[in-house]
């Protein structure tokens, strides 16, 4: 709202961005937060993804209606079983999607 410049040190101290990196590493930086995010589980990041696209379609209520049942589906899939399994054995999760 004050159309204030950020450094990038100060983005990411307030939460602003992940991380800062030099120009040259931009691309390799962005590739591997790429690889990182595509060996999470598919099917919860699309239905995150999706939530976040229609989160100002609605009102709060119904947002929070569509909330509940993304939830209870993500609770039910077969990649948070794998998610909670790999965290009680500390090992990396392998998720197949």
């Amino acid at each position: 709202m004050l159309n204030r410049r950020y450094t990038a040190e100060e983005a990411v101290a307030i939460g602003l961005v992940n991380r800062a990196v030099a120009p040259e590493k931009l691309m390799s930086e962005a590739l591997a937060a790429a690889e990182e995010i595509a060996s999470g589980p598919a099917a919860m990041l699309t239905m995150s993804k999706v939530m976040m696209k229609r989160a100002y379609e609605a009102s709060v209520e119904d947002f929070f209606e569509r909330e509940a049942v993304a939830q209870a589906i993500a609770f039910g899939s077969a990649e948070f079983g794998e998610g909670v399994d790999a965290f009680l054995s500390k090992r990396k999760p392998r998720f197949n999607g």
